[in-house]
């Protein structure tokens, strides 16, 4: 039986040989002579890059993909922008609060604090945050709480109006030396 099964394959490569040969033979001729060359395009008319029907494919993608692209890279920047100025607002009203709160420290010096480091970060832009900030006395016994908020609506193409708006407060303990429990607590 095994003998039959060993004959069995070169059966059946001798009766397929022709053809595996024609297909050879060709294959060889092929290589010899290069690849197919494309007929040249006639006067006037450029060559298909592509079957036919596909010539301005990628034209016509990247005009429909574009503005999509160009609107999510708008929002992107609308929202970093946002961003930068809130984490810059946060971090000028805490430390405008520091300053006003820690011993010899004044809301006056608090306030020229947070509008030197708005400046620096934000540049031109810091202007419409002057008078939208605040540093006084805060609700708690010996604090000094300190407030920014500024609203600002924007046209945003396809979405319409929205209001960005840039919030923080902070919150210190006054650094002074008090003698006893502050006023009401006993």
């Amino acid at each position: 039986m095994v003998g039959q099964m060993a004959s069995l394959p070169g059966a059946i490569c001798s009766r397929s040989l022709p053809a595996l040969h024609a297909v050879q033979g060709t294959l060889l001729e092929r290589t010899k002579r290069g690849a197919p060359r494309r007929s040249r395009a006639r006067a006037g008319r450029h060559p298909s890059v592509g079957p036919r029907g596909e010539e301005g494919q990628a034209l016509m993608e990247w005009i429909l993909v574009f503005p999509l692209l160009a609107l999510l890279l708008l929002f992107v920047g609308l929202y970093g922008w946002w961003w930068w100025q809130q984490s810059t607002a946060a971090w000028a009203i805490h430390d405008g609060t520091h300053v006003a709160a820690r011993a010899g420290g004044s809301v006056g010096e608090g306030l020229s604090v947070v509008q030197r480091e708005l400046a620096s970060a934000l540049g031109g832009s810091a202007q419409r945050f002057s008078g939208h900030y605040s540093i006084a006395p805060g609700g708690a016994p010996r604090s000094i709480q300190g407030q920014i908020d500024v609203s600002q609506s924007m046209s945003v193409p396809f979405v319409g109006t929205t209001l960005f708006r840039v919030r923080a407060s902070s919150v210190q303990r006054d650094e002074r030396f008090y003698g006893g429990p502050p006023t009401g607590w006993w």
